[in-house]
């Protein structure tokens, strides 16, 4: 029976095991469902022989361009001054190595990842042919008029494809909204208000293309339902296993529970 990870990314966590993966993974922008069907589609390599050699492809290349452009316009940091930060990965909150992500989350969003080793179950979380629902709370800069809710609702342009129809509404403050580390900007002269906004896609930043179409940029982003599987009883950097069948649904049990604050933390850490 396969098995998934519900884990509740904090902000500045990168979706992926290692911060070298970032850039090319994160900038290619071929969607999660296009590379688990290419990995549903491989065929496997017979026992004992050689494995081929590493094959170009319009990931690579995209990514490796972005890379030196990248660097090219990196400022240089001043003599003497402390190298950055490493930024934190899923591996500093989950002990699996061999679950992927299916959907990724910006460094910069919150909230649900599910992470499996199946890879026909990844590709039904993430191929919108399969219309998994996905729920996200936004708190965007201004209140949304009922035009710019329809907007959203009846699809977008985003740079040369449309948004399929998806739902949106005004909504409070989440009661379950635990504070974000660092807060979110405050303006005093400017209101900010919270939108509930179901997807059944899921492009690179998707959410905040559309809201910023709109005139409403978001200030914040929390993902936090993906088909029937939550977030709720979840703090942030905590994960939880599951035992799914193939449909995606839950199956029997209530699987395993565990906190996983950063490995640099020694405490609480993987309590259950």
């Amino acid at each position: 029976m396969a098995r998934i990870i519900l884990f509740n990314k904090p902000y500045g966590v990168l979706c992926q095991f290692s911060a070298a993966d970032n850039q090319r993974s994160l900038r290619s922008g071929v969607p999660d469902s296009e590379v688990a069907m290419s990995a549903a589609r491989a065929p496997a390599r017979p026992m004992g022989s050689a494995p081929p050699s590493p094959a170009r492809s319009l990931r690579s290349d995209f990514a490796n361009s972005q890379d030196i452009a990248s660097a090219a316009r990196a400022p240089a940091r001043p003599m003497g001054s402390a190298p950055p930060s490493p930024a934190r990965t899923l591996k500093d909150y989950l002990p699996h190595r061999d679950v992927y992500p299916a959907g990724r989350l910006d460094a910069d969003s919150e909230g649900l990842v599910v992470l499996t080793a199946d890879g026909a179950l990844q590709h039904r979380i993430t191929d919108p042919r399969h219309k998994l629902p996905k729920t996200y709370f936004a708190e965007v800069e201004g209140v949304p008029t009922a035009a710019a809710l329809q907007q959203i609702r009846s699809g977008i342009v985003l740079g040369g494809f449309r948004t399929r129809p998806a739902q949106a509404r005004l909504v409070a403050p989440p009661g379950w909204l635990w504070p974000r580390v660092p807060p979110v900007r405050f303006r005093k002269h400017i209101p900010t208000a919270w939108l509930e906004i179901i997807l059944q896609e899921g492009r690179n930043r998707q959410v905040r293309r559309m809201t910023a179409a709109a005139g409403f940029p978001t200030l914040r982003l929390i993902r936090y339902q993906v088909g029937d599987w939550t977030i709720a009883g979840l703090k942030p950097g905590e994960w939880q296993e599951l035992p799914v069948n193939l449909s995606g649904g839950r199956s029997g049990g209530r699987g395993r529970r565990r906190a996983g604050p950063p490995r640099r933390s020694t405490a609480g850490r993987h309590q259950r």
